[in-house]
Formats: structure tokens, sequence, C-alpha cells
């Protein structure tokens, strides 16, 4: 950007796992002054938020293929007994 001057924070070396530097842009709008060290606190704070999503349990996948398996015995009795009756 010429001729531009924006106001930047960027954080490096945080020990985070994922993120390596973090810019964040403040807008350019005129209102009192922040404190820097507010809006370094405010850009950690946001960093720690957005950071990696939890891993899933392993358990989580196990339970999925049960009730699928549980649809599948259903549909079969289902199937079974209509054709019991009906068949």
């Amino acid at each position: 950007m010429r001729g531009c001057q924006k106001k930047m924070i960027r954080l490096k070396g945080m020990g985070d796992t994922v993120f390596e530097e973090a810019y964040f842009i403040l807008r350019d709008e005129e209102r009192a002054p922040i404190p820097e060290n507010a809006l370094v606190l405010e850009a950690e704070r946001i960093v720690e938020e957005n950071g990696p999503l939890p891993v899933r349990r392993k358990s989580a996948g196990k339970t999925r293929l049960r009730w699928f398996l549980a649809g599948v015995a259903a549909t079969l009795g289902a199937a079974a007994l209509f054709r019991l009756f009906f068949g």
C-alpha cells in the first residue's frame, strides 16, 4: 500500500503450536487513544480463542459405527417382519 499508513500489532513467538505469528491491523477511526498494552492483551485473547480445534475422541467414531449398525439391524428386522406377515 503506497502512501498509506496503518497501525498494526504483530505477535511473534507466542509459544503456540499452531500460530507462528499473528498480525492485527487497527481500524482508522478517530476515538480516544487506547493503551498499547490493552491492544496487545486483546490480540492475545483473540489468538487464544481461535487456536486449534479440540481433538475428537476416538470413541466418537465407534459410537457412530454402533448407531449405523443399529440402524441397519432395525431396517433388516423391519424388512423380515414385513416379509413374514405380507410376503
